[in-house]
């Protein structure tokens, strides 16, 4: 270790302390750091980004990312500097972001929306369960081989992939207490009910990057179905558990309905390994 005294190393442990507790509720684990001290491009990359040489910040990606704010999920697993490919013909997303949102016509949708990236690898909802385990926080409440839905086809085939998703943040407005048919009648066009999987990561990174879950009053149904035919459930039962269950077609004055819009691209990172 270095001796000497300029620099960083005039920092008290308090200080030191008090940095590091900013970067954990930004998302920051243990992980990064260990990525750090292992890769010296990866840490290059850190130290550009906190000195301000991180590229043209008027990039698409950083307008995005100041427009969506907290509303913006990346997955730890992200070395990243995300860019987002427009093809021809493509709705601008930037615009996207800022109309009128469908469902809160007197708010923006980057306001009621997240927008989240999928992992880079695809992954199952049982997937999910590796990436949060039942040590740590944010968890599931429950965990196979013990929950019920380890062999299910949903929680095993259905994944989440390496694209951007944007989701509404909460229920349908007005979509409790109706059957699911009658739900599904809220949804505008170019909206989705979406997948356990997608409405499961979308939760568990919320509350990981914000300490918060975006709709702790009330569970969705999602698209997703079990072997008997059953609507399955997304929300947390208790602060900080995300449950899974199903129910069937019938209204319930606890389950709303849940929105995704497909934004049809692929997603190009950026990562010091592949530079």
């Amino acid at each position: 270790m270095s001796n000497t005294t300029t620099g960083l190393w005039n920092l008290s442990l308090g200080e030191i302390g008090a940095s590091l507790k900013v970067l954990e509720n930004l998302g920051i684990s243990p992980e990064h750091f260990t990525e750090i001290r292992r890769n010296p491009d990866f840490a290059q990359v850190i130290a550009k980004a906190m000195i301000g040489d991180i590229g043209d910040r008027n990039s698409l990606f950083w307008k995005v990312a100041k427009i969506m704010d907290k509303n913006l999920l990346l997955s730890p697993e992200h070395i990243w500097v995300p860019k987002f490919p427009v093809p021809k013909g493509f709705v601008n997303i930037v615009q996207l972001l800022q109309s009128p949102c469908p469902f809160y016509p007197d708010k923006k949708v980057s306001d009621t929306h997240i927008l989240m990236l999928g992992s880079k690898k695809p992954t199952s909802l049982l997937g999910l369960q590796k990436m949060f385990p039942s040590g740590g926080q944010p968890r599931f409440y429950s965990y196979a081989p013990d929950s019920w839905y380890k062999k299910e086809d949903f929680a095993n085939r259905e994944k989440i992939r390496f694209l951007w998703y944007l989701l509404l943040k909460r229920k349908i407005p007005n979509s409790i207490n109706l059957e699911k048919s009658e739900q599904i009648k809220l949804l505008p066009p170019n909206y989705r009910i979406p997948s356990t999987a997608e409405e499961a990561y979308k939760n568990i990174l919320y509350l990981q990057r914000n300490k918060e879950c975006p709709d702790p009053m009330y569970s969705v149904r999602t698209g997703s179905v079990t072997s008997k035919g059953r609507p399955v459930i997304v929300g947390f039962s208790t602060p900080g558990e995300l449950s899974i269950s199903d129910w069937n077609d019938l209204s319930c004055l606890m389950y709303g309905i849940g929105a995704i819009r497909d934004l049809y691209f692929w997603t190009l990172i950026w990562t010091a390994k592949s530079s």
